[in-house]
């Protein structure tokens, strides 16, 4: 699958599809980047059908970016897979504070 295939920007909200994984989340954060600085103001992540701990970190270099970009960022859609492996990392209350239902 290639990048364009694994995500849209749909009203503010990039919409993960698909796999975000080890192989897929370096190539998706590049891309967040540059879709950030004038579209991104939520991270959707219903659509993602296979999570592992690079789709945490993912999102947390996301949160990390917007942080320095002086942005809000809301992250919604997070399955029961990347909830359980949040606390594995020690950022479920960062997740937390940043998740929208």
């Amino acid at each position: 699958m290639s990048g364009s295939n694994q995500f849209e920007c749909l009203n503010n909200v990039l919409v993960l599809k698909g796999k975000v994984n080890l192989y897929t989340a370096n190539a998706l954060l590049s891309e967040f980047q540059k879709l950030f600085i004038t579209d991104i103001n939520e991270i959707d992540c219903s659509q993602i059908e296979e999570a592992d701990s690079a789709t945490i970190s993912f999102l947390i270099a996301c949160l990390r970016y917007a942080k320095r970009q002086n942005k809000e960022l809301n992250i919604k859609g997070m399955k029961e897979r990347l909830l359980k492996l949040a606390p594995l990392y020690g950022v479920e209350q960062l997740l937390a504070k940043h998740s929208t239902s």
